[in-house]
């Protein structure tokens, strides 16, 4: 009885967020346009290898450490929101990809 709770809690956050992480999928995709700072470039090409290799809590970390830098444009931190949003959505962690993808929506 507890196990269905929960697999209706995962759904009902789950399928709100599809439609978000598509789109923000679909804007990844344009990221390599982003004119990103120095360091930053290469730690977002190192989250991208990270998240072919589904090593999503490596997409989490080196996203979350570039958030940090205050050089980051509006743009940048979209980005790199998005993409963390989408690696916590793969962990089945809807609460933080909820978080990150609503604070890259208002962005």
């Amino acid at each position: 009885m507890h196990y269905r709770s929960e697999t209706r809690m995962s759904r009902r956050w789950s399928l709100p967020l599809i439609p978000l992480v598509l789109v923000f999928y679909c804007l990844s995709l344009f990221a390599a346009e982003v004119d990103l700072p120095a360091g930053f470039d290469s730690v977002f090409a190192s989250a991208q290898q990270a998240a072919r290799a589904a090593r999503y809590r490596d997409v989490i970390n080196l996203l979350g450490g570039a958030l940090d830098d205050p050089r980051l444009t509006p743009g940048e931190r979209t980005v790199a929101l998005a993409n963390r949003g989408i690696a916590h959505s793969l962990l089945k962690s809807y609460d933080l990809a909820k978080k990150d993808l609503t604070e890259a929506l208002a962005l």
